[in-house]
């Protein structure tokens, strides 16, 4: 994790809570939860301060991963820090999952000032409910995943987007910092694209 206040954050598996080094984390710090544990399938980990970070990075253990619910990342009192989350890693093509059961994910619009999100090579994602809502997402690197919808919210701020080879259905509407050159489909592959709705983005009206 990256912090995005100063303070104390905890892990836990299972409702049983296993507390961090007691020191701080401070804004912009990272931390990386470590365990010799073993864990059973249908374990589940839970990150306490979770509206606190900004950066949520699972890449070490995406291979394990069948849901990822980012629900705790907003609260009432603070909000939510949340500006990246790293499950898939775009600049590695050896990062796989090839899990046969569907990467179950949920919260994505509790994340509200989400900026990247990088589901690479997810090859069980087949959804992103909430994107849709997410105002600030800047860039959205998913090939190699089995996603089909990707509707971005009304004057969404997406600056980049890596999209899969199964995307049938793309919606951009009022977006004003995206261009041409930097949407790209896996393996130059857009066959499967039966839905585009492009609407008052100046970048793209040319």
């Amino acid at each position: 994790i990256t912090s995005g206040e100063p303070i104390f954050y905890a892990w836990g598996h299972d409702n049983s809570v296993t507390a961090m080094t007691p020191t701080a984390v401070q804004p912009g710090d990272s931390y990386t939860f470590t365990t010799e544990s073993a864990f059973n399938i249908g374990s589940y980990l839970e990150l306490m301060g979770a509206a606190n970070i900004s950066t949520l990075d699972l890449r070490n253990c995406v291979g394990a991963l069948t849901e990822v619910d980012i629900t705790g990342c907003y609260s009432p009192s603070v909000g939510t820090k949340m500006k990246e989350i790293l499950i898939g890693d775009h600049k590695r093509s050896d990062l796989v999952n090839n899990s046969k059961e569907m990467l179950k994910f949920s919260g994505l619009a509790n994340a509200s000032k989400l900026e990247v999100l990088d589901i690479t090579n997810i090859k069980n994602a087949v959804n992103l409910d909430g994107l849709n809502t997410l105002l600030n997402i800047r860039e959205v690197y998913a090939s190699g995943t089995s996603i089909a919808n990707f509707t971005f919210a009304d004057g969404a701020m997406i600056e980049k987007l890596v999209l899969p080879s199964y995307v049938e259905t793309l919606s951009l509407i009022k977006s004003a910092l995206i261009d041409y050159d930097n949407i790209l489909f896996e393996g130059n592959n857009f066959g499967n694209l039966s839905s585009l709705s492009i609407d008052n983005c100046s970048k793209l009206m040319n």
